[in-house]
């Protein structure tokens, strides 16, 4: 699994396999894909980049300093990753979205905040 990840190949193939990131990925590991020059602002099939589908505070907190232009973004749906955190009650990466500038009026298809 290392190699999967360190040579940087198939991080948009994870992102698209499902609304959530379902292969852990440590901090450690998501820093030698940077440092590979891979791009972090990929979406997938739905629209959703990188800060849509991690929730671990530690790597979302990396994420959000790597490509904070991301923080708003929307998703097909017009889901931002502060309505995915919502959503699922992930305080922690809701909290973390709102200390780093998300905002708080941008509705979503379904017209919420």
């Amino acid at each position: 699994m290392g190699w999967f990840f360190e040579t940087g190949q198939n991080i948009a193939w994870a992102i698209a396999q499902s609304d959530r990131l379902c292969i852990p990925v440590k901090l450690d590991l998501m820093e030698k894909i940077a440092a590979k020059g891979v791009n972090l602002r990929q979406r997938n099939k739905w629209g959703k980049t990188l800060l849509h589908v991690i929730d671990e505070p530690q790597l979302l907190e990396y994420l959000i300093k790597q490509i904070p232009e991301l923080i708003n973004a929307q998703d097909q749906n017009g889901n931002t990753p502060l309505h995915l955190a919502a959503a699922s009650g992930n305080t922690a990466a809701f909290n973390l979205l709102i200390q780093n500038g998300a905002n708080t009026t941008i509705t979503n298809n379904n017209n919420q905040t």
